[in-house]
């Protein structure tokens, strides 16, 4: 997700599947790498698992005015450029603990 608002942009990844606890369990399994995806990415990112609620976020923010609009390219490049990062640096790991996930003995 490219997320912008009124004091911050940021890029985004949500474990957003229909039953919370699978987005639970894939959100702790990828949480085991955080030291490896943060040291990846370049930068600490926000790690929000939402007990209580379905989803399970990932995001990396940066600082802006939201309202300046002759900075709105510059936050589309900041979101093109991080959303990149991001994707590549979970890319592997996620593939590997979907793979896990589907392999559990109570997923038919």
């Amino acid at each position: 997700r490219l997320i912008c608002l009124k004091k911050e942009i940021r890029v985004e990844f949500a474990f957003s599947r229909p039953i919370a606890d699978e987005n639970k369990w894939l959100f702790d399994e990828l949480a085991k790498r955080q030291q490896q995806i943060e040291t990846a990415f370049g930068h600490e990112l926000t790690w929000l698992r939402l007990d209580g609620q379905k989803e399970s976020r990932i995001y990396f923010a940066q600082p802006c005015d939201g309202y300046d609009q002759e900075q709105w390219p510059s936050f589309a490049a900041w979101h093109a450029e991080h959303m990149k990062r991001l994707e590549a640096v979970i890319k592997e790991p996620l593939a590997e603990i979907v793979r896990a996930f589907k392999a559990r003995p109570e997923i038919s």
